[in-house]
């Protein structure tokens, strides 16, 4: 699993590498690359820092 990054912000999750580039590829489309840099690094999403929050947990567990 990886993760998007803009600065140290997560922006997305993705399950492989592949869907991660396509992802940026995708989010830069709107900057002019001669003029500005990518604010966007693809990271393993177990390198990312979460407070609460675990990897592959559910992001909504319904509650009786």
């Amino acid at each position: 699993m990886y993760t998007i990054l803009r600065g140290k912000t997560p922006v997305i999750d993705c399950d492989d590498m592949q869907t991660a580039i396509r992802f940026v590829q995708s989010l830069e489309s709107g900057i002019n690359r001669y003029t500005d840099h990518s604010p966007y690094t693809i990271v393993k999403a177990t390198d990312v820092t979460r407070p609460g929050v675990k990897i592959g947990a559910p992001d909504y567990i319904q509650q009786n």
